[in-house]
């Protein structure tokens, strides 16, 4: 069989136009959806944050072809979030004490970056559900309600994303205002799947209590030892969360160090689905560590 000619190639990928591009998207939307486990599973971390950049713009090329193709906005939304939450948000850690103006550009950026995983995120519920955005911001409770187990992965990466976004940028009120949509997502996702993912609805949980205000830090231990249970304890982000938001809130310094002592001990290896995320786990609790003595009074 002979060869497509270049210039026959070339004619008929201009004539098929849109055809082509969404075929493309479609196929390398499956491929992203793969790769997710292959960037969590990796054991260069380095080398992951340096490839998340440049896939997530590969998806956003796509996107632009095929701007509701699910499997690329579910791939949009877990590329930007990971790449964030384990490659820029850590860039104001060495900052704070030392050039607050920039470490708040850093976190600024962080903020637009899971702003912009949120989007993809609500771009891919709606196309299931038209219009969602708009009512989980009116009524976030019963919008959240409408999701059925098709729609989870999105209802929990958008989630982690929006509340990351809040928490990088706590001084603006119209992200702060959806703090309660992020619960809701949260809490709709743990009626259609309590063991997801061995416990990561219930890491977010974690956070989500003790960040917003009245939130139930006894409701947040709760969440925190179903997390250890389902990961059988194999989930250092659902530790150093714990550690960061409750036990300082408390100010027991003493559970604070005991918990991201194991942390910092913890084998990554021997749990290689969950390598990446507990690798940066690590590196944020000995950030933390090394601040014992700023986030306790005594």
């Amino acid at each position: 069989m002979r060869a497509f000619h270049p210039l026959v190639l070339a004619a008929f990928l201009v004539l098929s136009g849109c055809s082509v591009k969404r075929m493309a998207a479609g196929a390398i939307g499956g491929v992203f959806a793969d790769a997710e486990s292959v960037f969590l599973t990796d054991e260069d971390p380095d080398l992951v944050g340096e490839a998340l950049p440049f896939s997530l713009k590969i998806i956003e090329t796509m996107l632009s072809s095929s701007p509701d193709d699910e499997s690329l906005l579910l791939s949009g939304t877990t590329v930007c979030t990971l790449y964030t939450y384990g490659f820029v948000e850590p860039k104001a850690w060495p900052l704070e004490n030392e050039d607050f103006e920039a470490a708040e550009a850093v976190r600024a950026r962080a903020s637009k970056l899971y702003q912009r995983a949120w989007g993809f995120a609500v771009r891919g519920m709606e196309t299931r559900h038209v219009g969602l955005g708009e009512r989980l911001r009116r009524d976030p409770v019963t919008a959240a309600a409408e999701l059925k187990p098709a729609d989870i992965h999105l209802a929990v990466w958008g989630a982690s994303a929006l509340g990351a976004a809040i928490g990088m940028a706590p001084d603006n009120p119209e992200l702060t205002a959806d703090i309660a949509l992020v619960g809701a997502l949260l809490e709709r996702a743990l009626e259609l799947d309590p063991t997801y993912r061995e416990g990561v609805i219930q890491e977010l949980l974690i956070a989500y209590e003790t960040a917003r205000f009245g939130g139930d830090v006894e409701k947040a231990r709760v969440y925190y030892d179903q997390a250890m249970n389902l990961s059988k304890g194999a989930s250092c982000p659902a530790m150093v969360t714990w550690a960061e938001s409750a036990c300082v809130r408390q100010q027991n310094r003493k559970e604070f160090e005991q918990i991201l002592g194991r942390v910092r001990s913890f084998d990554v290896d021997a749990v290689p689905e969950r390598r990446l995320l507990n690798v940066l786990a690590q590196r944020r609790a000995e950030w933390l560590l090394s601040r014992v003595d700023e986030l306790f009074l005594e």
